[in-house]
């Protein structure tokens, strides 16, 4: 049992776990992607951030790859200004900055664990929203994702930071098709080359952390469940692994 005090301050701290995930959908709808590894990640060298496709190692490694995505979010805005002028004459530069962009993916179904010792606790929640992209290829699209976040926090500097992050993506369709059926290449849009210049680094760790859904797709789990723990020490960690990759 928790005295009154211990059971406040263990409600504070799944409240500022829910706002932490809150503010960091909300920065990727803003296009905010530059800061969000200063504003919610922590200092310690061994951070890690898994997608599909691997794992990003450091605190570099995952600035990196925010940066990168700004970028890629800076070069599409320039080619929609320089391929519809008319469409943008009026805007604001403000406005020009993102241009028909959109990232609205919020998270939901929170299930979070504070340890005991209250240093560290962990969290997944689920996200299903909607995005577009401007594809080299293709050009702009339009897209439903489903995706699971499984987070390890730490207490540092008098605030919860992200230790380890997985954001694994379950399911991406093209919205207006058969998610259940094969990818049909749209007609190509040979305006939209330069993007091709605009790529994402690597992960450090190239491996499949996950596998997204298709018809043919054995039932494969997901990350844990956080479960009640004393210290991080007695429970499963987000964070990459040698055993892993």
């Amino acid at each position: 049992m928790y005295t009154p005090e211990q059971a406040v301050d263990r409600w504070e701290a799944q409240r500022d776990l829910k706002n932490l995930m809150g503010k960091y959908a909300l920065t990727m709808l803003l296009e905010e992607r530059e800061s969000a590894f200063a504003r919610f990640w922590s200092r310690r060298e061994d951070v890690s951030f898994a997608v599909n496709q691997g794992w990003y190692l450091g605190p570099q490694a995952i600035q990196d790859y925010y940066s990168a995505q700004a970028r890629r979010t800076e070069a599409e805005s320039a080619l929609l200004c320089r391929l519809f002028p008319e469409k943008v004459k009026d805007f604001s530069p403000e406005q020009r900055k993102t241009p028909g962009h959109l990232d609205n993916r919020p998270v939901s179904a929170p299930v979070i664990c504070v340890a005991e010792d209250m240093a560290t606790a962990q969290g997944m929640w689920t996200s299903v929203g909607c995005y577009n992209e401007f594809s080299p290829d293709y050009g702009p699209q339009s897209h439903w994702s489903w995706q699971v976040f499984a987070v390890d926090f730490i207490w540092e500097e008098d605030s919860w930071r992200i230790w380890h992050m997985q954001c694994l993506t379950e399911l991406d369709a093209l919205c207006g098709t058969d998610w259940s059926k094969p990818f049909v290449p749209p007609t190509p849009r040979p305006e939209f080359a330069p993007l091709r210049q605009a790529v994402l680094p690597a992960p450090t760790v190239e491996t499949q952390v996950h596998q997204p859904w298709s018809p043919t797709r054995l039932q494969i789990g997901l990350p844990p469940l956080p479960q009640p723990y004393e210290t991080f020490a007695q429970t499963t960690s987000y964070g990459w692994k040698e055993e892993t990759a």
